[in-house]
């Protein structure tokens, strides 16, 4: 469970959604796309959306958005 917990108050919040990032090495570094809405996806929903920011990070295409 991803929740944040407020030090004054001892409450907590669960966000809304579940934003994941992949770490992906490329040539030239390392580079983090983020799965958003991960909560709402199948197992092979999320494995489809890794091998796309995969791919798109090792062509260095990854846009705002991915990221």
């Amino acid at each position: 469970m991803h929740a944040l917990l407020s030090p004054e108050d001892e409450s907590y919040t669960i966000p809304a959604g579940v934003h994941v990032g992949v770490a992906v090495s490329t040539p030239s570094g390392l580079a983090v796309p983020c799965l958003r809405d991960a909560q709402q996806k199948s197992v092979e929903e999320i494995g489809a959306d890794i091998a796309r920011l995969r791919r798109l990070a090792i062509d260095r295409r990854l846009s705002r958005d991915d990221t």
